[in-house]
């Protein structure tokens, strides 16, 4: 027999390098079904929270975006109530302060001339003397009584709500009188004065006028937003949601600079440091909480350490809100459940077949499976807190007389618990991401999702954290690139609408009132940055048709900067469906296009069969005939195998 050379004629290097899969995800991620679907979940969820946050407000509830990690630092929950304390006398304090100063300022405007000068404005101008003799001759006509702060203390306690209404009527009503000052007599005595010079001094002057007009418009705008609109948030602080959605941004931003860096676990040893370093003993006033959250989650930690610390903002909530926080994370889980299980079905398919279901089919078997979405993640926390309880019930044994010796001798049953609650942690915080994907392609409910979730986790441990790596790189990458391409896009927008707007050549298109160089679009539209996409709108100098203009442009800008999220939790389920697959094969030996078919989705894929002409049809008969054997066939016995034939 010749010898015959095997040829390698081509290497399936999907199969060899079964995490290429991976890089899919990019692409699945994409899918307009899937951001549609993130998207609508993303504006769901902030609506749910501003909600929230608006009927909060009306019991005064409220909290800085450093008090998150503030807690963290805190021993117990004790001392940080302490600590809130301590910061609510401060800002008792600080508002009778700021009642006196108004009252001393709408005496001498001297706040709205501090912020004039600032601002570049000169007293010595034309401007500035006319200024300066008009608030003269009123501070003589009309001088407001002098407040004692002792009294507006005692003010404070009585109503805090009602000082702070007289501050910011004192501080509006100063501005408004500023404003009549310089942008009416005084305006046009300037003019008239620098009309009666020469006309080499004139235009000097002129030049100088308009400069100083500028300043008053920008010392005008400050003044109101740092008396007014800051110090109210100094005050009451932010809504729940906001501080919690701000700190989480944080910390993925940490994450995404950790990726970059290379740095996945170091700075653990700084976070752990940094819990309980706040001591009940002493606690300086506003040092642990102070204004505009100057305390916040450590920058330049690791990816892990980063993920840690997201881990507190819920923490944070549920331990001191917990109402609001029962109601926003139930129906934010109930949210995710609906759109977040579509997307994972729209993924299953796609990974395994490259079939695209619409938008309508995905939502059909969310809602079909939607009690499993929801309580898959659930259930783990269940038990895990009737096992805290169990434990916690134990410890209770050492208040009776020989309490101490029973609960020495059961200390063992705690030990068993204890490892338990850590194999569910554990369980939960790795599965966590394959449960959905378990439901999307299983077609199955809660308790198989948890069962394979936490199978293939610790069966497959070091692959599963091979594969999450991979993942984290990769879309890491992916989502610097989206947030450029989206960053590029507002900002080419923004300069050419900018550049375009009428009246450019006549001036019509500034806005001195913020700055020298900004046009009416920074007005309307701050400029975006890679860091913060959509800017702080700046209502409080705009118009009436301005602020309408603002904020239907900042709807749109608003979507985009959603866009970018919605990709963010798009490539978190498509990479993680993807991550589930390759799992499932090496665990269980599955194929990797084994998905289930929904009975409904799977008759609206069948092709459509032509029915028969109606002549080949034929009428049924009480009776069948059997067939009479054709002529290539033959009798059935000429068929029959002889004994030696194979």
């Amino acid at each position: 027999m010749a010898d015959e050379t095997q040829e390698l004629q081509r290497v399936n290097w999907t199969e060899l390098f079964s995490f290429t899969q991976i890089f899919k995800g990019f692409r699945m991620a994409i899918h307009p079904s899937k951001l549609l679907l993130a998207l609508a979940a993303v504006v769901l969820t902030c609506f749910l929270g501003l909600g929230l946050d608006w009927i909060w407000s009306w019991g005064g509830a409220g909290a800085q975006v450093g008090d998150i990690y503030a807690y963290y630092q805190a021993p117990s929950s004790a001392v940080y109530g302490q600590m809130l304390d301590q910061r609510s006398e401060k800002a008792r304090w600080e508002l009778a302060s700021w009642r006196v100063q108004a009252v001393e300022g709408a005496r001498t405007n001297e706040p709205v001339l501090s912020a004039y000068r600032e601002a570049g404005g000169a007293m010595t101008s034309a401007l500035g003397k006319q200024v300066k003799d008009a608030l003269d001759a009123k501070n003589k006509s009309s001088a407001p009584p002098s407040l004692q702060i002792a009294n507006v203390l005692k003010d404070v306690e009585d109503d805090m709500d009602d000082v702070w209404e007289k501050y910011a009527e004192a501080t509006t009503d100063m501005l408004d009188d500023a404003e009549k000052v310089f942008f009416g007599e005084a305006e046009d005595s300037a003019r008239k004065t620098v009309k009666a010079m020469t006309a080499k001094e004139e235009k000097q002057a002129r030049e100088q006028l308009e400069k100083d007009l500028n300043a008053a418009r920008r010392a005008l705008w400050h003044v109101r937003l740092d008396g007014i609109e800051k110090r109210k948030e100094q005050l009451y602080g932010r809504g729940l949601s906001c501080v919690l959605m701000n700190y989480e941004r944080q910390c993925v931003r940490n994450a995404v600079s950790a990726v970059c860096r290379g740095d996945f676990a170091s700075g653990f040893s700084r976070v752990f440091a940094d819990h309980n370093t706040i001591k009940a003993a002493a606690i300086p006033v506003g040092m642990a909480l102070p204004y505009g959250g100057t305390t916040s989650n450590p920058d330049g930690v690791g990816f892990l350490p980063s993920v840690f610390l997201m881990l507190w903002g819920p923490v944070w909530l549920i331990c001191n809100h917990l109402i609001y926080a029962i109601i926003f994370l139930l129906v934010t889980l109930a949210i995710w459940a609906l759109f977040g299980g579509a997307i994972a079905r729209i993924a299953a398919l796609h990974a395994a077949r490259e079939e695209k279901i619409t938008i309508t089919q995905a939502l059909r078997f969310s809602i079909g499976k939607f009690f499993s979405f929801f309580t898959a993640p659930l259930i783990p926390l269940a038990i895990i807190l009737v096992l805290a309880v169990l434990m916690g019930l134990g410890g209770l044994l050492g208040t009776f007389a020989i309490g101490d010796v029973i609960m020495g001798v059961l200390f063992v049953l705690a030990l068993v618990l204890g490892a338990i609650v850590t194999f569910l942690c554990i369980g939960l915080a790795a599965g966590l991401p394959l449960m959905y994907p378990t439901i999307a392609v299983e077609g199955s409910d809660s308790f198989d999702a948890i069962s394979r979730s936490f199978s293939y986790v610790f069966t497959r441990p070091w692959r599963y954290a091979l594969y999450s790596v991979i993942a984290v790189v990769y879309g890491t990458i992916s989502y610097l690139f989206v947030r450029l391409f989206a960053f590029l896009t507002l900002l080419s927008a923004h300069f050419f609408v900018a550049k375009g707007l009428l009246g450019t050549g006549l001036g019509l298109n500034k806005a001195p009132e913020l700055a020298d160089g900004a046009t009416k679009m920074d007005l309307l539209w701050p400029r975006p940055t890679f860091d913060q996409l959509a800017g702080n709108l700046n209502f409080s100098v705009m118009g009436g048709i301005e602020s309408a203009a603002s904020f239907i442009i900042n709807i749109w800008v608003y979507l985009v900067a959603g866009l970018v999220v919605a990709f963010v939790l798009s490539f978190w389920v498509s990479s993680y469906t993807t991550i589930y697959y390759l799992l499932r094969r090496k665990v269980d030996a599955t194929d990797l296009d084994d998905v289930y078919i929904d009975e409904l989705d799977a008759e609206e894929q069948l092709p459509e069969v032509p029915a028969e002409p109606a002549e080949t049809a034929k009428e049924p008969t009480g009776q069948q005939e059997p067939a009479e054997p054709t002529e290539q066939e033959g009798p059935a016995d000429e068929k029959q195998v002889e004994p030696g034939d194979k």
